[in-house]
């Protein structure tokens, strides 16, 4: 398992492609799960937090990073723990997905 921290950018990359994933719209219980797909969580990102009722350190990521997206008009809170892509977030994850496809294989 690595150790390292990731960035802002990397998570938030990461989050908006699991919703995309998840049919463009998810509960944030489901955007945790499906977040493994797109990025690999450390030791760190998974030790227990005391503070957080045993949740683990990447929930509360995730949490702080909804709030990012959001105020950046990339997601939108449809209710209580639950979110969709805006048009913005959509075209973010296209780049993403077009740049991946543009990369020469090694």
């Amino acid at each position: 398992m690595r150790r390292h921290r990731h960035s802002a950018n990397v998570w938030e990359l990461a989050i908006l492609q699991a919703i995309d994933s998840l049919g463009g719209e998810a509960l944030v219980q489901d955007i945790n799960c499906e977040l493994r797909k797109f990025i690999e969580l450390t030791d760190n990102d998974l030790r227990p937090l005391v503070s957080a009722r045993g949740r683990v350190a990447y929930v509360n990521q995730v949490r702080s990073h909804l709030t990012n997206l959001y105020d950046a008009n990339l997601i939108t809170r449809v209710s209580r723990a639950y979110y969709a892509l805006t048009e913005s977030g959509r075209q973010r994850v296209l780049l993403v997905q077009l740049g991946a496809k543009l990369k020469p294989a090694k």
